[in-house]
């Protein structure tokens, strides 16, 4: 909601929403293949869990990988798990800065 500085370069919007959409029949991926979308992304100075939900369509239907688990709930228990993404705490011997 407030603008802030990044790399020197203030920001005054964040991407709050990415969508791949095949344009044609010959563009949609088929079942048996799958495909990654790469994102660089800034993460979060607090360590800690970031949950990403997706929503998957095709001409089969669809499936919102949504659920994000509850206090004591594994991520493998949900029927529809959201993406996860573990950001560690600093320190250690692997620390370092950028």
């Amino acid at each position: 909601a407030q603008p802030y500085t990044s790399h020197g370069r203030r920001i005054t919007e964040d991407v709050v929403r990415i969508t791949w959409t095949a344009k044609t029949p010959d563009d949609m991926l088929q079942s048996a293949h799958y495909d990654e979308v790469v994102l660089v992304a800034t993460t979060p100075v607090q360590a800690g869990t970031v949950y990403w939900p997706v929503r998957q369509v095709c001409a089969e239907g669809k499936n919102d990988w949504t659920e994000v688990p509850t206090a004591g709930q594994k991520l493998s228990d949900l029927q529809s798990p959201a993406a996860a993404l573990e950001i560690l705490p600093t320190g250690g011997a692997a620390a370092h800065n950028h």
